[in-house]
């Protein structure tokens, strides 16, 4: 008897095991369609991991890690989360995420509960940007433009690369008519073309919202072959309206969330 109850309660985890599983997955955000989206909110929050945090034992690091683990996932359903390692690569910091959401608060709340958990406690904020995702401005007034644009895809391997440059136009800019905008704006679309099937792109709209009033995200494989984009980029009119480009530009290479905790309990 004390078998046969055995198997079933072992036949009963096992269900209701599988059931939350598939009820997590169920619950994650759809990554292609938020990524696709416009009215989409994009945060970008870099952080510095404090010296102390090294001295702390094997075990503090692992339940710490798990602590910070689980609350990034129990807004799966509401943040998509992106995170890099950008230690050795941009100055004065450990990681960097990219928070996606439709709703501005989800990302808040999630940020607000990772700084009151263990390591949070050992985590310094160097930089946030925000920005929203809207339809193109420009391209979708040149029809043969846009249709290159959506034709070339991404070739290759997956990238390993992530940069990410805010910038900051002047008021010359936004006073200038819309026609002779646009005219520059195919100049800087132009010598982009060749560079679509190497670098990944996104745009983030964020005049009003953070210190600058765009975002640009990048993904590659070939830091050498986005060094000759942002220089073709940097040779048109347009950029002369550029006050800020950078600062700071934001390097790291992409990682798994569990990757970059991996690193922290080491």
């Amino acid at each position: 008897m004390k078998k046969k109850f055995s198997i079933i309660f072992m036949m009963l985890m096992v269900f209701f095991s599988v059931n939350e599983t598939m009820a997590e997955s169920v619950k994650q955000i759809e990554r292609a369609k938020i990524l696709a989206d416009v009215s989409v909110y994009g945060t970008f929050i870099l952080f510095d991991v404090n010296k102390e945090w090294n001295l702390k034992g094997s075990k503090d690091k692992e339940s710490g890690v798990k602590e910070a683990r689980d609350v990034i996932y129990a807004y799966r359903d509401k943040v998509l989360v992106d995170s890099y390692l950008t230690l050795g690569l941009t100055e004065g910091s450990f990681f960097l995420l990219r928070l996606n959401t439709y709703e501005l608060l989800n990302s808040q709340d999630l940020i607000s509960r990772l700084m009151t958990t263990e390591i949070g406690r050992y985590l310094t904020i160097r930089h946030v940007f925000t920005g929203v995702t809207k339809k193109l401005n420009y391209a979708s007034k040149y029809p043969e433009i846009l249709k290159q644009l959506n034709s070339i895809g991404y070739e290759g391997e997956l990238p390993r690369y992530a940069i990410i440059i805010p910038v900051k136009k002047d008021s010359l800019w936004w006073n200038t008519p819309e026609d002779e905008r646009d005219i520059m704006m195919l100049e800087h679309i132009m010598p982009t073309l060749q560079y679509l099937s190497v670098v990944k792109r996104k745009l983030y709209h964020a005049t009003g919202i953070s210190d600058a009033d765009f975002i640009t995200y990048f993904e590659t494989n070939s830091l050498v072959d986005f060094n000759d984009l942002v220089i073709a980029i940097r040779r048109t009119r347009e950029d002369s309206y550029n006050v800020r480009q950078g600062s700071p530009t934001i390097v790291g290479t992409i990682r798994d969330l569990d990757d970059i905790l991996n690193i922290l309990k080491k």
